[in-house]
């Protein structure tokens, strides 16, 4: 009915005022033209709101996350933990960047940004030191920087929250105009075609319908931008839900409004269960050494408006009947106006840090244990070379006294000189050193075992050294003394070399002075002898005296010989004249001769039918053959069976002297070959002799090419061998 009145109107008008209608249609699509364009206006300036909105939710959640970071390396020493906010801190600031050229034509809110990145940077120094003195073994869970460090992110999310507050206000109050430019346009419009009535009803109804258009494009517009904002706090929430910490908001009467899945499993509570109860029954807390009751932090936030931090040791009580130690803090929630609508509860699990800090002063405790009373200082320097730790420090110094302190106020000016410049090669070079330092210390001079390395972060970055030094003064006065009797004892071998030196000039020139008269007497005596023989001028007795002093002037020959051989051997003089001979023969004439003088002992010799041919000097070999059956005799005072056998072995000739004598003791064995050397257990005024006889007998079968070896028992008796080679003609 009222389209056909409308109609009716609207064709009257146009037949009566037809250029009316005409002007009054252009001046209406002026006006709707306008409308339109202030309402896209107003909608692209929401857009551009959200916009800015959003780019500051992504600043928050960058927060979230450094922090996150941040605590989960501290509590973990997990290098993986601190990857988000290691990637997160250029984006930060490009985030920043892009946030304040957003709202560049705002002054207000670009005062606001300026102030967060203030923040933002404060927090960002606490972090980086915080994350210093855990790389550094410092001091990072003192509660006063991580009190500030709290603070400074409190205070940071409380600006954040203020911007995205005024930046949510000027998007009420752009919607607020889009709706109202709407309305207007809507109410002018029906104005006009009513006021057209019936002339402009066709034109009124196709601006109306152009109009209603024109609204639902700016409705869908609207709404378009309600579901994001609607998208945006869904994301939000699902960050909270997913956040590495347990996360419970409360309203203002303390009941439980959002709980997310690390709630669930730290409380035992189920969401569904969980929203709408009292905080206190969800989250009961206990003092961890009292056992009592504590009161739960979101009380005291809603309480005083402010932001509370859980009091260390305390212990969250699960549904499940588990105990867990906690670390907490709650925090108000304000409206966009400031006032408090509730608080939001962040808590986590620190049972891994408890274990931490227990392995950690577990492991401190058995470095204590090992370095007490031992010789080693422990020690680390920045990268100004100022001590930040020192253990187990030098007699005379005191580590409190050392702690901030460089060597130059501790050493003597060349020593300390000295140490830094080692400390600033390692830092410089990045590699190890290790060397041996004599400093002077307080207590006098003191040696060291010095090992430097490099101390770097958890990134690789040397942020100073740290060392260990061994103090081994007793050591280096222990070698020194050693070198000092190494100097007297090779002074003393000197003067006993040079006393050697002179003994055997001694004997050369006593051999050689007394070959001379010897050989005269010698002569002699053999002269007299045979003239007795002869012509029996003497009688039995004398004769048996010219007899004792023939065979002791030969004895006396012999001794001379072998002190003129050893003189020779000493020169290099001792010459061979080599044939063919055989041994066997050789060793039968010996024994021949040697029989009829024999009393109280017994000879055999056991011989191989062919001849065993050598090449050798007769003379010498015969010389060595007489000594080795001698000795025999000798050294079996108490008579007894001397055997000598000859052999063929492995193509060497092999001759062996066995007697029944006093033997030789097993230590004198390896030195019986030895110039001058006799047996302990030979009485000398029993048996007499130099001790040169077998070292005579070793040089001369060495020139030979041959060996010779003992083999004895004490009491039992000895068994020389002699390995000569066998003759090969050519």
């Amino acid at each position: 009915m009222l389209t056909a009145i409308d109609t009716r109107r609207f064709q009257r008008i146009v037949i009566v005022l037809i250029v009316l209608p005409l002007l009054l249609m252009l001046l209406l699509i002026g006006g709707l033209v306008a409308q339109t364009q202030i309402i896209l206006t107003a909608t692209g300036w929401v857009n551009h709101t959200d916009t800015v909105i959003g780019q500051a939710y992504t600043i928050q959640r960058y927060l979230a996350d450094m922090e996150t970071g941040v605590r989960g390396y501290l509590l973990t020493s997990n290098a993986t933990f601190l990857e988000p906010y290691t990637n997160v801190q250029n984006q930060s600031e490009l985030a920043f960047n892009s946030l304040a050229q957003l709202v560049q034509d705002n002054p207000r809110q670009l005062q606001q940004l300026s102030e967060i990145r203030a923040s933002f940077r404060e927090w960002q120094a606490t972090a980086q030191q915080l994350l210093t003195l855990h790389d550094s073994q410092g001091a990072y869970q003192a509660l006063e920087i991580n009190m500030r460090g709290k603070q400074q992110m409190d205070t940071l999310r409380s600006q954040l929250e203020a911007f995205i507050a005024t930046e949510a206000a000027l998007r009420n109050t752009r919607i607020d105009a889009v709706q109202n430019t709407t309305q207007t346009v809507i109410i002018s419009s029906v104005v006009v075609l009513i006021s057209l009535g019936v002339v402009l009803a066709v034109i009124g109804r196709h601006q109306v319908l152009h109009v209603a258009r024109i609204y639902q494009n700016a409705l869908k517009v609207v709404e378009t931008q309600a579901a994001r904002l609607q998208a945006s706090e869904e994301r939000f929430r699902v960050t909270l839900a997913s956040l590495g910490d347990a996360v419970i908001t409360t309203d203002t009467s303390g009941r439980v409004t959002f709980f997310n899945a690390q709630a669930e499993t730290l409380t035992g509570w189920l969401s569904a269960e969980a929203i709408g109860q009292d905080v206190l029954t969800v989250f009961p807390i206990i003092n961890e050494y009292t056992r009592q009751p504590v009161e739960n932090p979101i009380v005291r936030t809603l309480r005083e408006g402010r932001i509370v931090g859980l009091a260390n040791h305390t212990l969250l009580l699960g549904r499940d009947g588990s105990i867990r130690p906690i670390d907490d803090s709650s925090a108000p929630i304000r409206d966009s106006q400031g006032a408090l609508i509730g608080a939001v509860l962040v808590f986590r699990d620190i049972s891994e840090q408890h274990r931490a800090t227990a392995a950690l002063r577990q492991s401190e405790e058995r470095l204590r244990l090992a370095l007490r009373n031992s010789p080693i200082t422990v020690y680390s320097q920045d990268t100004d070379l100022r001590y930040t730790w020192l253990y187990n420090p030098a007699p005379g110094y005191d580590a409190r006294d050392t702690i901030g302190k460089f060597d130059t106020d501790i050493a003597a000016p060349e020593d300390a000189a000295r140490l830094m410049a080692l400390k600033q090669q390692v830092i410089t070079s990045g590699q190890g050193i290790h060397e041996e330092i004599r400093v002077r210390g307080i207590t006098g001079e003191l040696y060291f075992d010095l090992s430097i390395e490099p101390l770097r972060d958890a990134q690789g970055t040397i942020i100073g050294v740290i060392g260990a030094a061994h103090e081994i003064t007793a050591q280096k006065q222990a070698e020194e003394e050693r070198m000092q009797l190494l100097a007297r004892e090779q002074a003393a071998r000197a003067e006993a070399q040079d006393a050697v030196r002179m003994r055997d000039m001694f004997f050369s020139v006593a051999a050689h002075e007394l070959k001379t008269p010897l050989t005269s007497l010698l002569g002699n005596i053999q002269l007299i002898q045979r003239r007795i023989a002869r012509e029996g001028i003497l009688s039995p007795r004398d004769q048996r005296a010219f007899a004792v002093m023939s065979a002791q002037t030969q004895r006396l020959n012999r001794m001379v010989e072998s002190l003129l051989d050893v003189t020779r051997m000493e020169a290099g003089q001792l010459s061979l004249e080599v044939t063919a001979l055989d041994l066997a023969q050789l060793v039968q004439q010996i024994v021949l001769e040697v029989e009829p003088t024999l009393v109280n002992h017994t000879i055999t010799h056991v011989a191989p039918e062919q001849p065993l041919i050598v090449a050798g000097d007769g003379l010498r070999l015969e010389q060595v053959l007489q000594n080795l059956i001698q000795n025999a005799i000798k050294y079996s005072p108490a008579g007894g069976m001397v055997h000598v056998l000859i052999q063929q072995e492995d193509g060497m000739a092999r001759v062996d002297v066995v007697d029944q004598g006093i033997g030789i003791p097993q230590d004198a064995q390896a030195q019986l070959f030895t110039r001058f050397y006799r047996a302990s257990n030979v009485d000398p005024k029993q048996i007499r002799g130099l001790g040169i006889g077998l070292y005579v007998v070793k040089e001369i079968v060495a020139l030979h090419g041959g060996t010779i070896t003992v083999t004895s028992q004490e009491g039992i008796g000895s068994m020389f061998t002699m390995h000569l080679p066998l003759f090969v003609s050519s």
